[in-house]
């Protein structure tokens, strides 16, 4: 016997559920129809009392002319005694009784009427000219009445039809709201079904095989469910023997590693001793030749590891700030030896849009770069290898061509597969064949490609394209900028800098830690205060305006609940260092105060333990690319790498300011005053920390009328803010292409 479940599998299929569906549709139009039918057969029945009424009124008015008729035939013939008169009056008083026969016989079911005739008729037997006066005042009466007649069939006509518009909306009304019960009842069972069984289908392509769909609607997506599953079933199978068989040969791979590098570690070991000592030139020979022989073959065991960690879906990415031009110098540098006994040239170029610095792991963009440069020099006897960098939107394109021997084109598809080389005898060289693969893998998990083309006896040009962020964080090339002053150095503390701001984040940085000390960043008060309480920090710099939880809030839960390890020194940073901004600190529970832009010699101070008073205006130079320079001396001092991150610094806040004076013009359009407080606040304190001391001084006047709701006042202020942005995003790009073009 087959259960309820399957019964309803095997009796409702799509098919079925639509013709029902067809079904009632029909049904209710035919209900509708009926309905309809019958009303207008009603109406049509309730037009006959209506014709016969203008029938009656017809008689009755033909009666009347009639009897004035043979009033007047009358009393010709009584003037006259004429024959043809009399004839006339005979004539006329005949129709006359004619008429009144068929009018009684119309009104027979009418017993008013009747009585109305029977009145009239004695008054014909013996007519006088007051007997015709009394039977039109008869008439007339008797029109009246048949005119009343008429009005009450006509109101019943219109009752009539009122309920027959009635009833055919309310059953159409009816009918529609069924149709679309039992439309919505039938598609609810069809498409709820099918998104259950493409949702399962969906998580299959995800890799989910831990939920089966269940349906139990039409037969047909039923039996696709059970489809899914059953396919769930076996890849999950499948899935569960692949990361056996994966984790076997990880683990296989890994033993094997451990034991093969212990002995290679020891030939190299050895060989490395063995230099140190005096060799003839045999000796020389052969232990160079055991040493690169070890070194290859560690190659060859880190390949397979790689191809390892790939195949077992282990691989992944640590993307960090990469300085873009380090990066190529660094690949560059470990086959420059090579390429020069060789007699090659090594060329790099990059496009002028590439940017400073990229997000990307380095470790893996430069082992791709390095497979694909050492591939180029060992295939290429004459001639150079070049580098060619390009990047659009967040692609980075890096094309590395040689003037090799060449790759045959039907030797082109076996280049990235596993184990496999073009032919050695066309190529005149061996190896391992994943290093091309790995390359290849590594790429798409970055979300590019290497792509090929090679014309043989000519060279051959590998591209690599890979999915890169873009930083705030930019890396320049090193930089040489004059020497200002150099920093105090002092014990090494460890400094919790609470900032908000990411320009003034990387140039607080980059001064601590030119000095020495360790630095963690956070971007709220909520933040710094977990951090507080999780770490012990020597000194915590607390910007004042901050998200979530602001500066005083945050000091004030510090010091309502010391950490364990003791309260640390709290530092305000503030571009308002005013007294009443010192006298909120204080009460907050702050140590000390440094003012924006950070100056060396009050940083200094506060890092020595001195107290920090509010610095004063600090003389500023003739125009704003000196300011900025002063700034870039002052922040980086002598040291190249904080240089040459500074460079790209003020590279993005170039990039970035159109964007947020976009934002301010917005703010001021829509009248938010709030937003247009925080947006000049924070382009404030970025610009002043890096020295564009004008821009900083008409963002400070936008804040103020921003605070006053002044709207006057902020679009004057706007204005300027625009001229100044102008001249500022000018200063700072010409500084920075400086600091770039010194370190090329």
């Amino acid at each position: 016997m087959m259960t309820p479940a399957r019964r309803n599998r095997v009796r409702w299929t799509v098919g079925r559920m639509l013709t029902a569906g067809f079904a009632v549709a029909l049904v209710a139009l035919g209900v509708v129809g009926a309905a309809a039918y019958a009303r207008i057969g009603a109406l049509m029945h309730a037009q006959q009392p209506l014709t016969q009424a203008h029938r009656v009124l017809g008689g009755i008015g033909k009666l009347g002319d009639l009897v004035n008729a043979t009033d007047r035939t009358q009393r010709e013939y009584l003037s006259d005694h004429n024959a043809a008169s009399l004839q006339l009056y005979r004539d006329t008083a005949g129709l006359l009784d004619q008429t009144l026969d068929e009018v009684r016989h119309d009104t027979a079911d009418d017993p008013a009427q009747q009585q109305l005739i029977g009145q009239i008729q004695p008054l014909l037997a013996a007519p006088t000219e007051d007997h015709f006066n009394r039977v039109a005042e008869l008439v007339s009466a008797m029109h009246d009445r048949e005119n009343a007649v008429l009005d009450q069939h006509l109101d019943a006509i219109d009752e009539s039809a009122r309920r027959t518009r009635q009833l055919i909306i309310a059953v159409s009304v009816g009918t529609a709201l069924f149709v679309a019960a039992a439309g919505r009842w039938i598609t609810k069972r069809i498409t709820s079904a099918a998104h259950v069984v493409t949702d399962a289908a969906e998580r299959v392509i995800e890799g989910d095989l831990t939920r089966p769909a269940e349906v139990t609607g039409p037969s047909e997506l039923a039996q696709m469910a059970r489809a899914v599953n059953s396919s769930m079933t076996a890849m999950a199978s499948a899935r569960d023997e692949a990361v056996a068989a994966t984790a076997a040969k990880s683990a296989f791979l890994a033993a094997m590693s451990h034991e093969i590098r212990t002995p290679m570690n020891a030939v190299i070991g050895g060989t490395s001793l063995l230099n140190d000592g005096p060799l003839d030139t045999e000796q020389q020979e052969l232990v160079d030749i055991v040493r690169g022989s070890a070194e290859s073959l560690l190659v060859i065991i880190n390949d397979i590891l790689d191809f390892s960690k790939i195949e077992a879906g282990e691989l992944t990415l640590d993307e960090q700030p990469v300085n873009l031009r380090g990066l190529l110098d660094d690949a560059v540098n470990l086959v420059a030896l090579t390429a020069d006994a060789k007699g090659l040239r090594l060329s790099v170029e990059m496009a002028p849009n590439c940017p400073l610095t990229v997000i990307a792991d380095e470790t893996r963009l430069r082992q791709i770069l390095v497979n694909l440069l050492g591939n180029a020099v060992k295939f290429t006897d004459r001639g150079g290898v070049s580098v060619r960098v390009a990047f659009t939107e967040t692609r980075l394109r890096i094309a590395v061509r040689d003037t090799g021997i060449g790759i045959p084109p039907d030797q082109l598809d076996r280049l990235f597969q596993a184990f496999s080389q073009a032919d050695p005898g066309t190529r005149g060289r061996t190896g391992t064949g994943l290093g091309l693969v790995i390359s290849r893998r590594l790429a798409e998990a970055m979300g590019g490609t290497i792509e090929v083309a090679s014309t043989p006896g000519s060279g051959s040009t590998f591209t690599v394209e890979a999915s890169v962020g873009l930083s705030d964080e930019n890396v320049a090339p090193s930089t040489r900028t004059p020497i200002r002053r150099r920093p105090i150095r002092q014990p090494s503390l460890h400094v919790l800098l609470a900032e908000d701001n990411p320009i003034n984040q990387r140039v607080a940085e980059l001064m601590l830690t030119r000095r020495g000390h360790v630095v963690d960043i956070v971007d709220n008060g909520a933040d710094a205060v977990r951090a507080v309480r999780e770490v012990a920090y020597d000194l915590v710099l607390m910007d004042v305006q901050m998200p979530v939880l602001d500066g005083l809030a945050a000091t004030e839960e510090i010091r309502s609940s010391p950490p364990p390890s003791g309260p640390p020194r709290i530092v305000a940073l503030t571009a308002n260092a005013t007294v009443d901004d010192q006298a909120a600190g204080r009460r907050a529970g702050m140590d000390d105060f440094l003012a924006k832009p950070i100056q060396e010699a009050d940083l200094d101070l506060v890092l020595a333990g001195g107290h920090q008073m509010p610095a004063t205006a600090t003389p500023r130079a003739a125009n704003e690319d000196d300011d900025i320079r002063a700034s870039v001396a002052t922040i980086a001092g002598a040291d190249f790498a904080n240089q040459v991150r500074l460079a790209d610094i003020l590279l993005a806040f170039a990039r970035r300011l159109p964007a947020v004076l976009a934002d301010i013009d917005d703010a001021v359009v829509d009248g938010d005053h709030t937003r247009v407080d925080r947006l000049a606040h924070g382009l404030k304190g970025s610009s002043g920390t890096l020295g564009a001391h004008r821009l900083a001084g008409a963002c400070a006047r936008l804040e103020a009328y921003a605070q006053k709701r002044d709207v006057a006042g902020q679009a004057a202020a706007l204005r300027e803010l625009h001229d100044r942005a102008d001249v500022a995003g000018r200063a700072v790009t010409t500084v920075s292409q400086e600091l770039v073009a010194a370190a090329a």
